[in-house]
């Protein structure tokens, strides 16, 4: 089977698709032919990228109907969103945002995604990872290289959330990060306030110092148990060993 093949089977809406959008965007932008001659970014690529995730979506939630947001609910539209820079000018960039659902293409002059963009498009969404340490591919990669089986098993890694929920997520992440323990200060307060035994015994005696320092309104440190991350490992890096911990509250306890 040639290439040209395995990309039809392996895109059996990308015509669906291509016809979707081909009287709403300039032919050099979004086309079916493998070489562009205009000298930019074939249109062609961005059918195949679209209609690659087009699928994904429609695969995990049934059809391009509108489906919620994770985190507070809200329906969002079957939206994918590009770019195309041209190289010789940094500043000349057209953005695109293809609505799948309604059947709708905008081309944009700035980032629909900044979160100053006064513009009127239909709702994006973030596909935002459940755990950070899957986040391993990136997105041009995701989407242009690998099949749409492989791409397919690493979108189910993530959730559907909307721009404005995405946004507070990291927000709240980073302030997490910018008030967490330095790692020597994590590590006294586990190994002679908290005194877990084990891995598994952390959140019960975490809980437990927070109680005893809200008896005692010791509320300095109830305010660092709680700057305590829920898992060191993640925060600290290999720095962080549980064994360490164990050994040095043993050592303690017997001392």
């Amino acid at each position: 089977m040639t290439t040209r093949q395995n990309i039809k089977q392996e895109l059996p809406e990308k015509d669906y698709i291509y016809n979707l959008f081909k009287d709403q965007l300039q032919k050099e932008y979004w086309n079916l032919n493998r070489t562009d001659k205009s000298g930019k970014p074939g249109g062609h690529e961005r059918v195949s990228v679209v209609t690659k995730k087009a699928q994904c979506i429609k695969q995990r939630h049934g059809s391009y109907d509108p489906y919620p947001c994770d985190e507070c609910g809200i329906m969002l539209n079957v939206v994918i969103s590009g770019f195309i820079r041209d190289k010789q000018k940094s500043n000349d960039t057209v953005y695109f945002v293809f609505d799948v659902t309604e059947g709708k293409a905008y081309t944009l002059n700035e980032n629909p995604r900044r979160k100053d963009f006064k513009g009127s498009i239909p709702l994006m969404t973030e596909w935002d990872h459940y755990n950070r340490k899957d986040k391993t591919i990136e997105n041009s990669r995701l989407w242009k290289s690998l099949s749409i089986e492989k791409a397919y098993s690493y979108f189910l890694k993530t959730r559907a959330l909307c721009v404005e929920c995405h946004r507070k997520k990291n927000s709240d992440e980073e302030r997490r990060k910018s008030n967490r323990l330095l790692f020597d200060e994590c590590i006294d307060i586990l190994v002679n306030t908290v005194k877990p035994k084990n891995k598994p015994d952390f959140k019960n005696a975490l809980n437990k110092a927070k109680m005893k320092a809200l008896d005692e309104f010791d509320m300095n440190l109830l305010h660092k148990l709680e700057r305590i991350p829920g898992n060191p490992i993640d925060t600290y890096g290999s720095r962080f060993k549980w064994q360490f911990v164990k050994d040095e509250v043993a050592r303690k306890n017997n001392g």
